[in-house]
């Protein structure tokens, strides 16, 4: 029997309530204004002996001529120290680097996000993630000047077998 010096630990409190973004999934999106649909697949596994969540994800925007719109991100979150919270890093296929401040609120994951229109029109985003019985569903709501959060688009998450 082969004696292992660093055993895997069990994630902290924080990171145990995000196991539901833990496997393979994949959903079809929708815009609240109705102007079209977009595509996602995420992948998320424990990482590090379990100290952090990674999750691979790819979305796939359908444009005017025909052809399609890729972005795919890596996202690392984990407990940040004794201070109990959860932070996330992502990187994105364009270069950039987004830190992250996540809350833990009624059982779902909620933190703010990058703007979807490069800021043109909203000042404000955060995505939200609830689990549910299939996987999970994740929002995306926008604020204006005004301050008022409003849906911008929700995915239903599949776990896929």
């Amino acid at each position: 029997m082969t004696k292992h010096v660093h055993d895997p630990i069990s994630p902290g409190p924080m990171l145990a309530q995000l196991a539901f973004l833990e496997g393979d999934f994949e959903g079809e999106g929708k815009y609240a204004d109705g102007s079209g649909t977009f595509r996602k697949c995420s992948a998320g596994r424990s990482e590090v002996g379990g100290r952090f969540l990674g999750l691979r994800m790819q979305a796939s925007y359908p444009l005017p001529d025909g052809s399609l719109d890729r972005h795919s991100a890596l996202v690392m979150v984990g407990e940040s120290g004794d201070s109990g919270t959860l932070t996330a890093h992502v990187y994105t296929d364009g270069g950039a680097m987004h830190h992250y401040h996540v809350e833990l609120s009624a059982g779902q994951v909620v933190f703010a996000d990058a703007l979807p229109d490069h800021g043109a029109q909203w000042k404000r985003a955060r995505k939200i993630l609830v689990p549910t019985d299939y996987g999970f569903e994740e929002r995306l709501e926008v604020a204006g000047d005004q301050g008022d959060f409003v849906p911008f688009y929700r995915i239903a998450m599949h776990r896929v077998p």
